[in-house]
């Protein structure tokens, strides 16, 4: 707060709009000073591949491995669900730990990938069931979910920052950060039920089409 309003100082008269990615931070923009008159949501973008909402076989997260992706939560979630198939996909500082981990709960069916290229992630999304972010920061826009949501599968976030913007209308579930429960209860209804994954998949590849397209982001 005290960086922005130091910030909003400095620019005040040599900036005329402000430009966000999702309306969290938009939010918080007015909330330090800013004039809501001068910034404006223009949404990130992904390119939709050739693809369905038909459910895969595991789940995914993909990005960044450091704490505050509550990625150690989402490990004692997949335990408590049953150590269904998961996938992670990425590198990070917590990564050695994260197997660590993984191995004291006895987790057989996980799998650590590390840092691939774009090319090797796209299949392997499109054979995912669901893509898990459980943050427990503030995201902001992960362009990881809009990746999740054009390649049609459903997303599992926690409500903070501006990830349940990308699922209001029904492309995903929720989950408190820090709610292993509510999480693990989640991933064994994602990973039984394909009538639920068919809907929600369908919901996030719709949008993607209609609102976070290259076209709609230029205009």
């Amino acid at each position: 707060s005290l960086w922005a309003h130091r910030f909003l100082l400095k620019t005040d008269e040599k900036i005329d709009l402000f430009i966000t990615p999702s309306s969290f931070l938009r939010t918080r923009l007015i909330e330090w000073g800013f004039d809501a008159d001068r910034v404006l949501v223009v949404r990130n973008f992904a390119e939709p591949p050739e693809a369905d909402s038909e459910p895969g076989t595991y789940g995914v997260n993909l990005g960044r491995m450091s704490s505050e992706k509550g990625l150690d939560g989402l490990l004692h979630a997949l335990h408590r669900a049953g150590d269904p198939p998961f996938v992670f996909i990425g590198s990070g500082p917590v990564l050695d730990d994260l197997k660590t981990l993984a191995r004291a709960l006895g987790l057989e069916r996980t799998e650590f990938r590390g840092q691939l290229e774009p090319t090797e992630v796209a299949p392997l999304l499109r054979r995912a069931r669901y893509v898990a972010l459980p943050s427990t920061w503030d995201e902001n826009a992960p362009l990881a979910a809009l990746e999740a949501m054009a390649a049609g599968r459903p997303l599992l976030v926690s409500r903070t920052g501006g990830l349940p913007e990308l699922v209001e209308g029904g492309e995903g579930l929720m989950f408190d950060p820090g709610d292993i429960a509510a999480m693990a209860g989640h991933i064994t209804s994602l990973m039984k039920d394909d009538d639920l994954c068919r809907a929600l998949g369908g919901r996030g590849l719709a949008r993607v089409k209609g609102e976070f397209t290259p076209e709609t982001h230029l205009e």
